[in-house]
């Protein structure tokens, strides 16, 4: 075997173990990651969903975040719960002006 035939028959079997094991392949369509759109997700989930802004102190949730994107940052519950406010003031002069039409 010359060594381009046996990398790529390793690529090949690589792929085929992957599919077997149902092993999504990589690619590059994630969306690149914003810190600001991560604390507004957060802070919906907590609002819509009655979840106490200490959800982000949930071990099981930070190894959720740093297993799809390991050394992101996740915000404390002090932040979140500014958020929080912060999307309901917003919400609310839109949700005014939006019946007054």
């Amino acid at each position: 075997l010359k060594t381009p035939d046996g990398t790529n028959q390793l690529l090949r079997t690589n792929r085929e173990c992957d599919k077997r094991r149902g092993v999504l392949p990589l690619t590059d369509d994630a969306p690149p990651y914003s810190y600001a759109a991560h604390r507004t997700l957060i802070a919906l989930r907590c609002a819509s969903s009655h979840r106490a802004f200490e959800l982000v102190r949930d071990p099981f949730y930070i190894q959720e975040v740093q297993l799809l994107r390991p050394g992101v940052k996740i915000p404390s519950p002090k932040t979140v719960s500014r958020d929080v406010k912060r999307l309901y003031e917003g919400l609310a002069i839109s949700f005014q002006e939006y019946i007054k039409v």
